[in-house]
């Protein structure tokens, strides 16, 4: 009986120094952090760039990135439509994105800004650029900067 009540317990013990040790390997410690961050998708867009929006130090816990917060701050640069990431074990961060596409042009304030197709100002446009114009019902007072969207009602009024 004595036998059996060691065997239990020692087990148990085991049991739980293994449990422990692998939840630290896994959540805490460096062996599965970041060690790359792949970026695919990125053409218009420096991959640098969407590195630095990621924030992910390199060494960061893998388990413990927030993949929902990289996706949105990736999101928020003006270039990219939509991001995407993921984890690739053992140690590398996957991040792909769709960039916005330039669709037309809209002259404000002596400047021509190129537009994606939902109105978001993408940058000035340069001499080269041939692109449709849009008609502006009365240019805001100063142009969107780039990364917000433009009023709808300005560009295709109704009445």
């Amino acid at each position: 009986m004595r036998t059996t009540i060691w065997r239990v317990g020692l087990a148990t013990l085991l049991t739980g120094g293994v449990v422990g040790a692998a939840t630290w390997l896994v959540l805490f410690s460096p062996v599965l952090g970041v060690r790359d961050v792949q970026i695919s998708g990125a053409v218009g867009v420096p991959a640098d760039e969407v590195r630095r929006a990621a924030g992910v130090a390199p060494g960061t816990p893998l388990a413990r990135v927030d993949l929902e917060k990289v996706r949105v701050r990736v999101a928020a640069l003006t270039r990219v439509e939509s991001a995407r990431v993921d984890r690739a074990w053992p140690g590398t961060l996957q991040v792909s994105v769709v960039e916005r596409t330039p669709l037309a042009l809209a002259r404000v304030d002596g400047r021509t800004v190129t537009m994606d197709r939902y109105g978001v100002v993408l940058g000035d446009a340069g001499p080269a650029v041939r692109l449709p114009c849009c008609a502006s019902s009365g240019p805001p007072p100063t142009t969107p900067p780039p990364g917000r969207r433009w009023p709808s009602s300005r560009l295709f009024p109704t009445g």
